[in-house]
């Protein structure tokens, strides 16, 4: 993994604090959703993106993103959705079928 310097460094805290500013109440998850879409914006900018599909999960309304024709994966990472919905303090999310996947909206 590669070290940033401290220009690097400044610049995404830069970053983090103007996405809090602009969206009080933002989550971990939902800043770090917004950073890849500005770096995703910075690099497609740039012609080096890869192809990525966005959409929104049928099943838990939760964001989903694909990678270069790849499965669909909530944007944590992770295909299932109660997998998805786990929160350090708080546990799973019960009411989600554990056999949901991500999946767009048909």
């Amino acid at each position: 993994m590669a070290t940033l310097n401290a220009i690097q460094q400044r610049y995404v805290l830069e970053k983090v604090e103007e996405l809090r500013s602009a969206h009080p109440g933002l989550t971990i998850d939902g800043l770090v959703d917004l950073l890849k879409a500005s770096v995703d914006a910075s690099e497609s900018r740039e012609g080096d993106a890869i192809d990525v599909e966005r959409g929104e999960c049928r099943r838990c309304g939760d964001t989903i993103v694909r990678l270069g024709g790849n499965r669909w994966t909530h944007s944590v990472g992770k295909v299932g959705c109660r997998a998805a919905s786990f929160d350090p303090g708080l546990g799973w999310d019960e009411s989600l079928d554990p056999k949901w996947k991500a999946s767009p909206a048909r």
